[in-house]
């Protein structure tokens, strides 16, 4: 259990950093081919691109870093899959909270890879 806690941490560190440096390719690189991200308000969005688009929309409208608060990590029914929930923030420019929320997302590890699969989005202010 340890060992995934710390896989799946570094992979969140590795989207932090993709996303705090302007990549939303980077971050959605993360994402399985047909990752999914089901933010509040919108449209599912499916598959790398779409995911990227989302980020970058957040960038635009002001979120210049992300920071995730990993609540609960486990595996699912087998070794290849596992759940995560998590409280998160973006920041504005100036270090402003732009928006508070929490996810639930369902990981698979493909190819010896820990990616995310859903990835779904509340916000709570």
């Amino acid at each position: 259990m340890e060992d995934l806690k710390k896989a799946i941490g570094e992979v969140n560190a590795k989207i932090m950093e993709a996303y705090n440096r302007g990549d939303a390719k980077g971050v959605a690189s993360y994402y399985t081919e047909d990752g999914k991200v089901m933010p509040p308000g919108m449209e599912t969005q499916i598959g790398r691109e779409d995911v990227a688009g989302f980020y970058a929309k957040m960038m635009e409208l002001g979120g210049k870093t992300v920071v995730f608060e990993t609540q609960e990590i486990g595996p699912l029914n087998s070794t290849d899959s596992a759940f995560e929930w998590c409280n998160f923030h973006f920041k504005t420019e100036k270090g402003d909270i732009m928006v508070r929320g929490k996810y639930v997302v369902i990981w698979k590890k493909i190819d010896g890879q820990w990616r995310v699969y859903i990835d779904c989005v509340s916000k709570t202010e």
